[in-house]
């Protein structure tokens, strides 16, 4: 490992440590990710062949744009504050995509050693989390984007590690990982993780043959037993667990959706009132869409919903299609597999979180990273067609 790939490695540990419950750990780690990227940024300038993609300019006008519109309406009495709103972290994501997409030459090695790092810095941080959160009166104000970081550990461990392991032992020790992972992520009582990657199962299930998918089946009926029988009232906790809402003694459907229908109702309404440019520059609302057209009215859905799904269903689309029409002894490509499942994991996310898939910090870097590596490796792959058509 180089320099480069160090300082990577280290960003990933620091970056999702940085929301352990350990406030003197956590305090450290986020210090400290700063700079062990900001090494990775300055090692691409000084190899003097780095590349700027034109979505990274993209995102940076965007942010410029709705930076300075934010200001502008606030001077006009339009906001009651002021800023870029919505398209706040589009600079974060600009940064982590140039750095993913700038690696070196040997995308498929680099991408091997992040998602490594990864996987490592998840087990620390489950386990972390397993020990200072038994009860969840004492889940700390940061279990949303917790419940997605160990959402992505899930991912890896069970849709991308095994596909590149011989050994059955190894495999299985990755689905048991897993499995205590979704345990935790369930004693988190962050739904909205736990949905999604339930999503990601789903939409990876559809596309296997349908041997494969009994296996899968089979997996899940024993995860949703682990589950009942983990706890000392399964069917009580489940019922606590879906109904969201502790303030209501009935399972009803604003329980469930811990009011967020309502929530939503009421946003619509105001986004009509001020359909082209919005309500304000910030207001956090559980849901992106939604939080888009509240804040910036169909200008931000303009500028930045291309932005925030175009790549995703992009990577989507392409590991769906090698999941439909590979061969079945033909290994996937891993970093289109992985920035598939990842955008799926982050869209589901995006439904009923009003960040992701833009940020904050370490709740959506590795997406951006991936899919700055994704498209490298497209590149490289389409360089080399090129190539052989020319020498034909």
């Amino acid at each position: 490992m180089d320099l480069f790939e160090i300082a990577g490695t280290f960003g990933i540990i620091t970056s999702i440590l940085s929301f352990c419950n350990n406030a003197a750990l956590a305090s450290i780690c986020k210090y400290a990710m700063y700079g062990f990227w900001g090494i990775c940024f300055v090692l691409i300038l000084f190899k003097g062949r780095c590349k700027i993609r034109p979505i990274i300019w993209y995102m940076l006008a965007v942010y410029g744009i709705m930076f300075v519109l934010g200001r502008l309406f606030y001077s006009l009495g339009e906001y009651q504050s002021y800023g870029p709103g919505p398209a706040m972290y589009l600079p974060y994501c600009a940064f982590f995509y140039f750095v993913g997409y700038n690696c070196q030459n040997d995308c498929e090695r680099e991408a091997g050693i992040y998602i490594k790092a990864y996987l490592f810095a998840h087990v620390v941080f489950v386990i972390l989390k397993y020990i200072f959160i038994r009860d969840v009166s004492t889940i700390s104000l940061d279990k949303n984007q917790a419940g997605q970081i160990v959402g992505v550990g899930i991912i890896l461990s069970l849709f991308l590690l095994p596909l590149f392991e011989e050994r059955k032992w190894v495999r299985w020790g990755f689905f048991a990982f897993a499995l205590f992972a979704f345990m935790v992520l369930i004693q988190l009582h962050t739904r909205t993780p736990a949905l999604a990657v339930l999503i990601v199962i789903a939409f990876w299930l559809f596309s296997l043959r349908k041997k494969k998918r009994y296996i899968v089946l089979a997996v899940l009926i024993v995860v949703i037993s682990a589950i009942y029988f983990y706890t000392e009232n399964g069917s009580g906790f489940l019922f606590e667990y879906l109904r969201g809402d502790k303030s209501q003694g009935e399972m009803t459907w604003s329980a469930v959706t811990s009011g967020r229908t309502d929530l939503y109702a009421e946003t619509f309404r105001e986004f009509l009132q001020h359909p082209l440019i919005g309500q304000g520059a910030w207001a956090y609302l559980d849901s992106f869409p939604l939080h888009l057209l509240r804040t910036g009215g169909l200008l931000a859905a303009f500028l930045v919903l291309p932005l925030a799904y175009g790549r995703m269903f992009h990577d989507i689309r392409l590991d769906y299609k090698q999941l439909r029409f590979q061969e079945e002894k033909a290994k996937p490509d891993g970093i289109v597999r992985l920035a598939g499942v990842l955008s799926v994991f982050y869209f589901t996310v995006s439904l009923f979180e009003g960040y992701p898939p833009l940020g904050p910090n370490a709740s959506t870097f590795f997406l951006w990273l991936i899919i700055g590596l994704a498209d490298r490796h497209g590149f490289e792959m389409e360089e080399h067609a090129i190539s052989s058509k020319k020498a034909a």
